[in-house]
């Protein structure tokens, strides 16, 4: 007998647009001077929550040879 279930369960990671700094720098092509500015994503956290669907299968231990078993109590 298996026993199966689903978590779904929100966790914590590192903003992949900004790489877990909080800050996008770009360069102004007129000016050609670096501009920084807080990352839309993450809102200058550098961490954004994620959903993470987990499966977890149960499946009991069930010895080959069952005459080895010995059970001390």
């Amino acid at each position: 007998m298996k026993s199966e279930k689903k978590y779904k369960h929100p966790k914590v990671a590192l903003c992949r647009h900004c790489g877990g700094t909080g800050f996008l720098t770009r360069l102004d092509e007129r000016e050609e001077n670096e501009i920084t500015e807080i990352c839309p994503d993450c809102r200058g956290s550098g961490r954004v929550v994620v959903s993470a669907v987990i499966d977890v299968v149960i499946i009991p231990y069930i010895p080959e040879d069952k005459t080895k078993v010995s059970w001390k109590g």
